[in-house]
C-alpha cells in the first residue's frame, strides 16, 4: 500500500510540473495562448491540463493526458491502449473525448498522450508514430488490410465500433508522444525555462511551482489567463530582480528536430526543405534559390517580430543546422542592432558579449599557388578554424573563376578542433575576422565577398552576428556534399 501511494504522489508531482511547463506559455506572446486550465472538466477524458490558443491564430488547442511511471518495466501497445481498465480502454478514453468535442467545437483539437514509457518495439504500430511531433503517419492508412500495420487499424476500428472512415480524423487529432524523459529530465527543462523567463529555476522555485498546481486542481481554479499567472508569480515571489534580460527562444532545424524539452518562441523547422534523409539532411535546398527567396525572408520575419512586439534583446539559438543557416541566424541578429546571442555549445552555452580572449589570434595563411582570374571587385576569404579551407577555396575558384583575389586566415596555432575553446575564443575570433574581411575587401577595392568557413556551428553563429559593415555584397559559400556552392546572400 505504502508503494502505490509513493508511486501516486511521484505521478502527480510529474503531472504537475508538466501542466507548469504548459502555463509558463502564458508568458510567450509567440505561443498565442489565451488560457491554460488543469484537471479540466470540459476536457472529458484528456484533461491533465488544455491550452486554448488565442481566436484567430490559426493554432490548435491542445488537450493533453499525463502518464507517468514510476520504472520502466513495460511500454505501450496496440494491446496496453485497447486494454480496459473499468469500462473503457486507454484508445476509448480518447475516441470519446475526441466526439464530444467534435459535438462542441468547430475548430479543431489535438489530444496528446504524454509518458516517460516508450512503444513497444515489437508493436507494428511504433514505426507510424512521428519521432518529430508524434504525429501518426500516412502509412498508418495507407497498408493493406492484411499487412501487420493493417491488421493493428482494423483493430482499433473493431474496438472502437467504428468505420474506417470515421478512424481517419481521429487519428489524425493524436499525438502520442512517449519516451517523454524521467521526472528529473522534466525538471531540468522546466527549470530552463523558467530561467529563459526571468524567473526563480532552483530546486526552491520548482517545488513552489508543483504547490501551485496543486492548488490549482484543488481549489478548481478554472481558465488561467496571463493576468493570472502574472499575480501567481508575484505572489509567490518567483519573478527574479529587475535587470534580468528580457530573452527569447529561437530554434531552428535543417537537419532533423531534437527533442528540447522548452517549447520555443520562435520556430524555423526547415527539414522539408532540403534534401536527404534526417540526420543527413541540411545540405542543399531542394529549392536552390530558396536561400535568399524563402530562408532569409523567414529569418528576417522573426527578428522583426522580436524587435516589434518584445523587449527581448537576448536571444537563446538552438537547433540542428549546418554551417550557413548558423551564420544566416547570427546576421539576422546582429550586433550593431543591440542583440546578444546565447548558442549551445555541448551543453555549454557561449554569448556573443563575451570578452574576447587576449590569446587567440587569426592570421592569415598562405593561399594556393594560384591567381584567380575572376572579376577585381569580387574577393574570396576563406577562413580555418577547425580544418583548412585554402584548396577548397582555390578549386572552387578554378572550376568557377568568380573572384579576382583570395585572402584565406587561419588561428595563429593552426586549424584544430579545439580552436575555439570557449566563449571568449570565439568571440575573439567572430570580431578579428570582420576586421580581416573589411580590410581584405578595402585593400582590393572589392564591392563581394565570397565567404568559406570551416569551423563550430558556435563560430558560425558568432561570425554571422559581427559581420556587419564589411563589403555591398557577402555571398556564404558552403559545402554542400558533393562541392562548394553559393547559399545566402548578405546585402
Amino acid at each position: 500500500m505504502a508503494n502505490q501511494v509513493a508511486a501516486r504522489l511521484k505521478g502527480d508531482d510529474y503531472q504537475h510540473l508538466f501542466s507548469w511547463g504548459r502555463a509558463l506559455e502564458l508568458l510567450r506572446p509567440a505561443r498565442e495562448v489565451a488560457h491554460v486550465r488543469v484537471e479540466d472538466p470540459l476536457a472529458w477524458s484528456v484533461d491533465d491540463v488544455t491550452v486554448t490558443r488565442t481566436p484567430g491564430s490559426g493554432l490548435a488547442d491542445d488537450f493533453f493526458q499525463v502518464k507517468y511511471h514510476v520504472d520502466q518495466r513495460s511500454a505501450y501497445s496496440t494491446d496496453t491502449m485497447v486494454e480496459k481498465n473499468g469500462r473503457t480502454s486507454l484508445l476509448q478514453k480518447f475516441w470519446n473525448t475526441y466526439r464530444s468535442l467534435a459535438v462542441r467545437r468547430a475548430d479543431k483539437a489535438v489530444l496528446h498522450l504524454v509518458s516517460n514509457w516508450s512503444w513497444d518495439s515489437r508493436d507494428p504500430f511504433g514505426e507510424c508514430i512521428s519521432g518529430e511531433d508524434g504525429s501518426i503517419g500516412d502509412n498508418f492508412f495507407a497498408e493493406s488490410e492484411r499487412s501487420a500495420v493493417g491488421r493493428v487499424r482494423e483493430k482499433w476500428a473493431r474496438h472502437l465500433g467504428v468505420s474506417g472512415d470515421d478512424l481517419v480524423p481521429f487519428v489524425r487529432a493524436l499525438r502520442v508522444r512517449l519516451g517523454h524523459g524521467s521526472a528529473q529530465d522534466l525538471r531540468q527543462q522546466l527549470a530552463d525555462a523558467m530561467e529563459f523567463r526571468g524567473l526563480a529555476h532552483d530546486e526552491e522555485a520548482l517545488i513552489i511551482a508543483t504547490g501551485i498546481v496543486r492548488r490549482w486542481i484543488t481549489t478548481s481554479i478554472g481558465p488561467i489567463d496571463r493576468a493570472t499567472m502574472d499575480r501567481v508569480l508575484a505572489e509567490h515571489r518567483l519573478v527574479l530582480a529587475s535587470g534580468q534580460p528580457s530573452s527569447a527562444l529561437v530554434v531552428m532545424n535543417t537537419i532533423t528536430s531534437p527533442f528540447l524539452g522548452v517549447a520555443p518562441d520562435y520556430l524555423l523547422d526547415w527539414c522539408s526543405l532540403f534534401e536527404g534523409s534526417a540526420g543527413r539532411r541540411g545540405h542543399q535546398l531542394r529549392d536552390p534559390d530558396g536561400w535568399n527567396t524563402l530562408l532569409l525572408p523567414q529569418l528576417r520575419k522573426v527578428e522583426e517580430r522580436i524587435k516589434t512586439q518584445t523587449a527581448a534583446r537576448l536571444i537563446r539559438l538552438r537547433g540542428a543546422a549546418r554551417l550557413a543557416p548558423w551564420i544566416a541566424l547570427g546576421n539576422a541578429f546582429p550586433e550593431v542592432g543591440g542583440y546578444v546571442l546565447e548558442v549551445d555549445q555541448r551543453g555549454a552555452r557561449w554569448r556573443t558579449d563575451a570578452t574576447p580572449s587576449a590569446s587567440f589570434q587569426l592570421v592569415e595563411t598562405p593561399a594556393a599557388d594560384q591567381t584567380p582570374g575572376g572579376p577585381s571587385d569580387v574577393v574570396a576569404v576563406g577562413l580555418s578554424i577547425t580544418d583548412g579551407v585554402g584548396n577548397d577555396v582555390a578549386a572552387f575558384l578554378a572550376a568557377n573563376p568568380i573572384a579576382g583575389h583570395v585572402r584565406v586566415f587561419a588561428p595563429r596555432g593552426g586549424p584544430s578542433s579545439s580552436a575555439l575553446g570557449s566563449a571568449a575564443d570565439a568571440s575573439a575570433f567572430a570580431q578579428q575576422a570582420q576586421r580581416l574581411v573589411r580590410d581584405a575587401v578595402r585593400t582590393a577595392g572589392a564591392r563581394r565577398v565570397l565567404l568559406f568557413y570551416c569551423g563550430p556551428a558556435t563560430g558560425a553563429c558568432f561570425l554571422g552576428h559581427w559581420l556587419n559593415a564589411v563589403a555591398g555584397e557577402i555571398v556564404i559559400i558552403e559545402h554542400q556534399q558533393p562541392g562548394y556552392a553559393p547559399t545566402f546572400t548578405f546585402t
